[in-house]
């Protein structure tokens, strides 16, 4: 499997070897506008070498298996319910899986979404989301909100901050 290395805001990656525990940072602008994906071999100073995938993303996703519901008013304010699964989560938006059709979404839709997370409190997270990108029934969608701190996020999320 394939490491992934994810920057900073100062467009800098961190490196740590699994070998000696040596990290380090370098400066990685040069890959920021490749259109494809980027790998890069690194070498540590004492002779391991590995490939990681550049996370070019500002925040990192984590992979989940979350149902829950989400509710989408149609036009004359009928509201419309339908269950899907949450497929990832980062702090800005989610990914979905609907268990019907999602052709039915255009981008710039707005949805409620609701879904309990896996914490010791189960956390029941109720957020209105904007329809980002639709791949046949995979919603990517981002929290509406984005600009404040959202502490039921933020909280689930901190152990894997790369900010």
């Amino acid at each position: 499997m394939t490491k992934r290395t994810y920057l900073t805001i100062s467009n800098t990656a961190q490196f740590i070897c699994t070998a000696c525990n040596r990290q380090w940072t370098e400066d990685v602008s040069e890959h920021l506008n490749v259109p494809s994906m980027v790998e890069l071999k690194v070498n540590c100073n004492c002779g391991y070498s590995w490939r990681t995938i550049l996370e070019r993303r500002r925040y990192y996703r984590k992979n989940v298996n979350f149902p829950g519901t989400y509710k989408y008013k149609l036009y004359g304010n009928k509201d419309t319910v339908g269950s899907m699964m949450v497929i990832d989560i980062s702090r800005k938006g989610l990914k979905l899986k609907l268990h019907d059709e999602g052709h039915r979404f255009k981008e710039g839709d707005w949805l409620e979404v609701t879904f309990p997370l896996d914490n010791n409190t189960k956390t029941l997270i109720k957020r209105v989301v904007n329809v980002r990108n639709i791949f046949k029934n995979y919603l990517g969608v981002e929290f509406a909100d984005t600009k404040y701190e959202d502490a039921d996020i933020d909280s689930y999320m901190s152990p894997h901050a790369t900010d």
